[in-house]
């Protein structure tokens, strides 16, 4: 028996059955398992239980696998704890399956607590993998055993190799292995805590005898074993080799804290040595290499490589390299997990381990390595399925310090960071005086979570020093952390910015900023005008960690703020910085009197904005977005009686609090402790216990009153200006003011401010989180309340006078392109801006015009209502946002007896899409979709309501078959298929995705044609009942279903093409839904359905006919990776037939000439046609043409848009889409001159309009190869291409030994970006051939790409020209190398020869190349093989 667990599958287990016995899978001799999952994907095996920080092991039981391969003593032994389970054998290959991608989780649970053992704990805990007597035949690769309550892995006997294994905080020994175990391992890893015991435990006698046989030798080549400083017997070895083990140990790196590195005693007769030994001697010796790396130290700090009992004589003693290995990161002080912060097992860029290392035995087994350890430096394989990497304690791979990319702790002199470079921060970096740091547009500085001795990385720029980091919009400088994508967001991650200069603050005096050792931040001074340099376009992310941490998981009180500025002078300059995600405040300002403009704070952990200690700068426009884990959008103190007060000047800020659980008690801004100030243009909304709370008041004057008074004594609320806006809960009241009794205003209990609706463009009522913020636009509604009763900023040199709105942000979008909202696609882009004229929502009730050259803006739901005609011109735009207010999707509904009049063509299409920038797209789900709704005939008669509208929306369905809702021709809708009926509950959806184009109910008296979905998250077309005709449709990376027909859908389609990726579904699911009503019958005349390939099984069809669909199909290709080509399930009462097509329309006909030609996941061909139990065919044979499509170019290996570098799905010229063709009847609705299958002939309908020819994935047009006219293979024999005719060239092209390729005067030679296997055609002129290319001026000879001129200018559209020949290279006559990029004997060049003549090039173009001639898929950046344009070799 075989079980096979696909890629991405989870099993979680019980803690124990009925009888108290631990949950376990056991295999048992000769089956075998397979588990095979990828890094992406990861198979986990884990517990139902509750896991906490007190409940992490013994959750369950864990996994056992049984062979039959030799164990010590021979003969078979049962499972420790299981009663009638052998294992053990004489076959040493024995395969028991395969472990790939295997997590193993929070195991170790009594397997049976009936059978004790009182020398194993409570008795028999189980293991987190056991191998009991498994043969090598077996693979173990890439597993991982976590909290496990006894051992990690446990080896009894067996042969069993294991690589890339991970062993991390388990509850006893990390690797055990017994009983005469033989296996290899390389490349394993040990992280043991508190808890555990040893990285390794290796044993070998049986029954008391050291010399039993097999005697375990375990080879372990690479290990990386760590040990946090509390122990359970300090005297343990961090390895353990006892009970005459042999083996052989190298290439080890150990450390932490132990009772020594290695621990050796009760030995039997082998030999132990620090000199290898012969494989002859295998098994008894025990060779431990003197290159391995410890350096571990008892709990007093006294370094100790071995402890060897008297038994353990050895010859000579072992020795070891007793220096600190330098790993990138390991902190010298942990115990658990959850002090541990943060690792990095890596060997870093000045580590001896890349340097001193031990070739490994030469055999299939082991890779060849040129390190020491269980890591390479640029391999960090646990990244990304690890129980490390997936609770962000790791980095991510790509994160590689250098010595030149490693920021020092101490900057002393000036320093630049440069362009285009990531640097990282590992420790605290103090930028002394008098350095200037500058750091150039587009650097990122990735920080570390923590040091090696706690300290958590963090830039000090110190008082006389300066910062000069001058990024722009497309360019920012990014503070952030190296953890992946997948950990984040998160809060807490590193430290963050601290500024600190000689500006006055509270009291005149110096004081020492917070976090760090007392005299190492010193800030203040009595220089107002103190110049700590200029932040510009800045963002400090995920910061917040505490900077001096405690063993308290709350920290010490010291998180630090995302940028802090202590006592900073008012001549730095701050504009256009934004912190977000961090765990104190976004930015703190300590006293100075630095000014800012352009500053937003997203997400913090507690106040966006501080002041305190005398701050006395000047705020224009500043942001805060607070959400249920943050406190105030700014809090605002001044120390009560010390001098001076704290009087921040701000004109224009918008602060916005999500919703919460329960009702919130705190205000949105709070001043306190005296604080002053005057606050202009302020826009407070959102949920918050008030909008204003001022307490513990001073002797300040606290007026709403206009004007401010004189000095800075006082606080200054400018009523008029400021709009408060905030509710206490959802559904509560409003509450502007919260004024403590020792805070009387000037004007008593009359503070008001405005409190309507402040028109913000995009703001959703409900939200608590990024999760379901979806989308937002801070931005003013064009002509609403924020443009009414504005205050006008002193014209003083720093504030924008010339200002006509409140708030932070007028029209001008200033987050675009640089902020955390526009980078991860939650603000439009930056040039989108509705107005009254350009704005739909709601309804439309009388015919409207949407004219050519204007874009429009969706920003809610639109419906077109009974009688009215919606007509949109050629070439207009509209533009959608992802929701509106209330969380519905912007749609446009075209109602019952209302009509679309939408005439494209094809230079001028009609384009629906996302308000989103191009930097985030293509994305799925970023606006609704189009609704048109019919009087035509739908199942069961009478009508229906759309899904996903309100009651009493989308009604659809009728009588008229020939209902007339308008036309589409060259639409395009890209982007759709957000959730239309939001539900706040459930973030994923509610089931109500829109499809891109749904018909309810359309008739045929509708025109489709030339019309396409792309990249839709639910159903590219769907189609409820009615009879609507379509032509010339592409459907393309929906993330469902490409087409979908239901509910008695009985039109006409000819000319579709889906192309569906690793995310999609069918190209067509096609229902009926009853058997004694109308019956779905879609009549199909040439139709190209593709799929991709998938990372796991994939066993879907790509067409799928259920629920009693009938129709007719004739003229399909299907082509791709699926499951198979037609699946038919769940059928009713229709005929089903693919050899004589009834007369009736109660059937499904499949017409035997359609092509079928799929294959699995796994390239192994699959079957046509999977056809269920309750869909017998008459003909017991549902008959397929199995040929070659011969599709001009579909790559081999594709798994979603972005590795389709150019597609052509037109026939190749007199391939087999040309024979055996059926021809579509002449009704005038079907193209009856259309004789051949598929959606293309030699037509490229897609041409200029479709996404594919728009983003220069499609050839041009006219772009039409023959066979005279392709170049693809080898020219052996003298060839001539003509002038006047344009020649292609499909693959790469060799003109062979003797041949001359001779190209007339003003020929040109057009290529493909690649060929099917992702090869870039170039022209390869080889030795002893020749190229003659002799064009003129006027007639000059061009190779250039097949793109069209709309995509032209770009690089690396197709190869490019490589001549060789037999002249010396390398000054040493005769010798010859490969041209790099080819094949291997390909491309061979130079010789002896001075002389040798290869042509002649004149007047010869070589425009657009560059592509990658030997393209990696693994790699679609480049495998490093971009051709040149011409190479001479």
């Amino acid at each position: 028996v075989t079980l096979t667990i696909d890629a991405g599958t989870t099993i979680k287990a019980a803690k124990t059955d009925a009888s108290g016995n631990a949950t376990a899978l056991v295999f048992e001799q000769g089956a075998m398992i397979m588990a095979e999952g990828t890094k992406d994907r990861p198979i986990t095996f884990t517990t139902q239980e509750t896991v906490s920080s007190a409940n992490l092991r013994g959750l369950w039981g864990g996994i056992v696998i049984c062979g039959f391969a030799p164990i010590s003593g021979g003969g078979t032994r049962e499972v420790e704890g299981l009663t009638g389970i052998p294992y053990g054998g004489s076959q040493a290959a024995d395969n028991s399956g395969t472990l790939r991608y295997v997590r193993i989780w929070h195991g170790g649970a009594d397997i049976n607590p009936a059978v004790a053992d009182p020398n194993e704990n409570s008795g028999n805990e189980i293991n987190g993998l056991t191998l009991a007597g498994v043969g090598s035949g077996t693979t173990v690769e890439y597993v991982e055993v976590a909290y496990n309550l006894d051992d990690g892995f446990e080896m009894f006997g067996g042969t069993v190799n294991l690589k890339w294994c991970s062993s991390i905080f388990n509850g006893d020994d990390a690797f055990d292995t017994d009983q005469g175990y033989q296996g290899k391992m390389q490349f394993i890893f040990a992280l043991v805590d508190r808890d555990g015991h040893h990285a390794t435990e290796m044993d070998s006698k049986t029954g008391g005898d050291l010399d039993s046989q097999p005697r375990s030798f375990p080879q372990v080549y690479g290990g990386t074993f760590i040990k946090s400083n509390h122990t359970i017997d300090d005297n343990d070895g961090l390895m353990k080799l006892v009970d005459a083990t042999g083996g052989r140990f190298a290439n080890l790196v150990l450390l932490g804290q132990a009772g020594s590195g290695v621990q050796n005693f009760d030995c039997g007769s082998e030999l132990r040595t620090s000199t290898d030994q012969t494989d002859e001697n295998i098994p008894d010796f025990l060779y431990f290499s003197p290159n391995n790396y410890i350096f571990t130290q008892t709990p007093e700090g006294n370094l100790n490589a071995f402890n060897s009992e008297a038994s353990a004589a050895w010859s000579p003693f072992p020795t070891a390299n007793e220096v600190n290995p330098q790993l990138q990161l390991v902190k010298d002080s942990w115990n658990t997990e959850f002090d541990l912060n943060q690792i990095d097992p890596r060997p870093a860029y000045n580590s001896p381990l890349l340097s001193n290392f031990e070739a490994v035995p030469s055999d299939s087994f082991f890779t060849d390595v040129d390190y020491t350890g269980a890591f390479a430096a640029d391999d960090l394989w646990l990244d990304g399925w690890s129980y490390l990497s997936e609770n962000g304690y790791l980095p991510e791979n790509s994160v590689q310090p250098s010595g030149g990319t490693t920021l020092p702790a101490n900057i002393t002199g000036d320093r630049t960071l440069y362009s285009g470079t990531t640097y990282y921060m590992t420790t605290q970096v103090f930028v002394k005086e008098p350095a200037t740091l500058t750091i150039e547009a587009g650097v990122t500085i990735r920080a570390f979570r923590t040091d090696t001795l706690g300290r958590v990385p963090t830039l000090i720029v110190e008082r006389n020093a300066k910062i000069e980091a001058v990024g722009t919009a497309s360019s920012p400088i990014t503070f952030t952390n190296v953890l992946p994508a997948a950990n984040l967001p998160a809060r807490g991650t590193w430290g963050g910015l601290i500024i600190l200069g000689n500006a006055i603050i509270t009291n005149q005096a110096e004081d020492d900023i917070e976090g760090i050792t007392e005299g190492l931040g010193r800030y203040g001074g009595n220089d107002d005008n103190d110049n700590s340099g200029t932040l510009k376009y800045v963002r400090v992310w995920y910061g917040g960690a505490d900077i001096e941490q405690s063993s308290s998981n709350e920290g010490s009180g010291n998180e630090i703020n995302g940028i802090t500025f202590g006592g900073v002078g008012n001549g730095t300059t701050v504009e256009h910085v934004e912190v977000a995600y961090n765990l104190d405040d976004g930015f703190e300002f300590f006293g100075g009197s630095v000014s800012g403009k352009w500053l937003s704070a997203l997400f913090v952990g507690d106040d966006a904005f501080d002041t305190d200690q005398g701050y006395r700068g000047r705020l224009q426009y500043i942001f805060a977005l607070v959400d249920e884990n943050g406190n105030h959008a700014a809090e605002m103190d001044s120390k009560l009686t010390n001098q001076r007060r704290s009087f921040p000047v701000v004109y224009g800020a918008t602060f916005i609090k999500s919703n919460h659980s329960s009702a919130q008690t705190d205000g949105l801004v709070q001043i306190r402790e005296g604080g002053g100030g005057e606050f202009y243009n302020m826009i407070l909304t959102g949920y918050a216990g008030s909008g204003l709370e001022n307490n513990i008041c001073n002797t300040e004057t606290r007026t709403s009153t206009s004007p401010a008074p004189s000095g800075t004594e006082h606080l200054y609320w400018d009523a008029a200006s400021n709009t408060i806006n905030v509710k206490t809960a959802v559904g509560g009241f409003t509450n502007q003011f919260d004024i403590s009794g020792d805070c009387q205003w000037e004007n008593g209990g009359d503070q008001a401010s405005d409190s309507t609706d402040p028109d913000i463009q995009l703001l959703p009522n409900v939200w608590n989180s990024i999760s379901n913020l979806y989308q937002m636009d801070p931005r003013a509604i064009s002509g609403g309340n924020l443009f009414s009763n504005v205050a006008v900023p002193p014209n003083d040199g720093f504030f924008d006078s010339d200002v006509n709105f409140k708030g932070a942000f007028g029209t001008d979008l200033w987050l675009d392109q640089w902020s955390y909202l526009s980078e991860f696609g939650y603000l439009p882009s930056g040039e989108v801006l509705p107005t009254s004229s350009t704005t739909l929502s709601g309804e439309i009730t009388s015919d409207t015009t949407l004219y050519s050259g204007t874009t429009y803006y969706m920003t809610g739901q639109v419906f077109v209502k009974n009688s009215a005609t919606l007509t949109i011109e050629a070439g207009t735009t509209i533009k959608s946002y992802r929701q509106d207010a209330a969380g519905k999707a912007p749609t446009l509904v075209i109602e019952q007896n209302a009509k679309i009049m939408a005439e494209g063509t094809a230079s001028a299409p009609i384009t629906f899409t996302s308000v989103l920038p191009e930097s985030v797209l293509p994305a799925r789900g970023t606006w609704g979709g189009l609704i048109i709704l019919g009087n035509a005939v739908i199942t069961g008669g009478g009508t229906d309501f759309i899904e996903g509208l309100d009651a009493g929306e989308g009604v659809y369905g009728g009588s008229d078959d020939s209902d007339d809702s308008g036309t589409l021709k060259y639409v395009r809708v890209w982007y759709g298929g957000a959730d239309i009926g939001f539900d706040p509950t459930n973030p994923e959806n509610s089931g109500n995705e829109i499809n891109g184009i749904t018909f309810g109910g359309v008739g045929s008296g509708t025109t489709l044609e030339h019309c396409e979905v792309a990249f839709n998250k639910d159903d590219g077309f769907e189609f409820f009942g009615g009879s609507v005709n379509g032509k010339w449709l592409s459907a393309l990376f929906v993330d469902d279903d490409a087409f979908d027909t239901d509910e008695g859908y009985i039109g006409k389609l000819q000319f579709i093409f889906a192309l569906v990726d690793q995310d999609g579904d069918h190209a067509a699911e096609m229902d009926s839904k009853d058997d004694n009503l109308r019956r779905s019958f879609p009549t199909v005349y040439g139709a190209t359905f593709i799929k991709s390939g998938h990372t796991s099984g994939y066993d879907n069809g790509l067409i799928q006919i259920r629920e009693g669909g009938g129709g007719d199909f004739y003229n399909m290709v299907l082509s791709g990776k699926a499951g198979s080509g037609l699946q038919n399930t769940d059928c009713f009462s229709e005929t089903r037939t693919s050899l004589n097509r009834p007369d009736d329309v109660n059937h499904l006909y499949w017409d035997p000439n359609n092509i079928i030609s799929v294959v699995s996941a796994d390239d192994s061909i699959a079957t046509p046609f999977d056809i269920d139990g309750t869909c017998g065919w008459t003909d017991d044979n549902q008959a397929s043409s199995s040929v070659s499509p011969d599709i001009q170019l579909i790559p081999d290996q594709w798994t979603s848009a972005s590795d389709i570098f150019q597609l052509d799905p037109r026939a190749i010229a007199g391939g087999n889409l040309f024979t055996g063709a059926s021809t579509p009847p002449s009704d005038g609705f079907f193209d009856s001159s259309a004789v051949y299958k598929g959606a293309f002939g030699s037509g490229l309908w897609l041409d200029q309009w479709s996404y594919l020819s728009v983003y220069g994935m499609l050839p041009s047009g006219d772009v039409l190869p023959t066979s005279s006219t392709s170049l693809s293979g080898e020219i052996t024999a003298d060839r001539t291409l003509y002038s006047g005719t344009t020649y292609y060239m499909t693959g790469q092209v060799f003109v062979k030994n003797s041949a001359t390729l001779t190209i007339e005067a003003g020929t040109t030679i057009k290529s493909y970006r690649q060929d099917a296997a992702g090869k870039a055609p170039t022209l390869v002129i080889e030795q002893n051939s020749m190229i003659m290319a002799e064009g003129t001026a006027s007639a000059p000879i061009t190779f250039t790409s097949v793109l069209p001129e709309s995509v032209l200018p770009a690089r690396g559209t197709w190869g490019g020209l490589i001549i060789l020949g037999n002249a010396p290279i390398t000054n040493s006559a005769g010798l010859t190398d490969s041209i790099e990029g080819l094949a291997a004997n390909e491309g061979i060049y130079g010789g002896s020869t001075s002389n040798d003549n290869s042509g002649s090039l004149k007047y010869v173009r070589v425009w657009y190349g560059g592509a990658d001639i030997g393209f990696d898929p693994s790699n679609p950046e480049n495998s490093g093989n971009e051709i040149n344009g011409i190479t001479f070799g």
